[in-house]
């Protein structure tokens, strides 16, 4: 589990623990430290009706730094079906808010 925070000239990534506790250090971001982005559904087709639901809440983030870094995180959309489960309109406010940021930096190479 991660928390994402945007700010106006980066995104840090924080692994959490079980208990929301940070685990480990967190990823700090720049727009010039990120090779790829990519955006698909987070069940990644509808290989199964699984995969369908998860579609329709999640999407998936796969993300490549400059230095290598591979990072593929689902994100709850907050809607649909499973809408409350995944943090609702906190989780909908926050997912914006990193579409936000992808939009704004998408020149500078992000």
């Amino acid at each position: 589990m991660v928390a994402i925070l945007t700010t106006a000239d980066r995104i840090v990534v924080q692994g959490l623990t079980r208990r929301f506790e940070p685990d480990g250090e967190p990823l700090s971001l720049t727009p010039s430290r990120i090779a790829d982005v990519r955006i698909r559904g987070g069940g990644a087709g509808w290989a199964t009706a699984g995969a369908m639901i998860l579609d329709a809440v999640a999407s998936r983030l796969d993300l490549r730094t400059t230095d290598g870094t591979a990072l593929s995180l689902t994100v709850m959309t907050g809607d649909g079906v499973l809408g409350t489960a995944g943090g609702g309109e906190t989780q909908r406010a926050g997912v914006e808010a990193l579409g936000r940021w992808f939009a704004a930096h998408a020149a500078d190479g992000a």
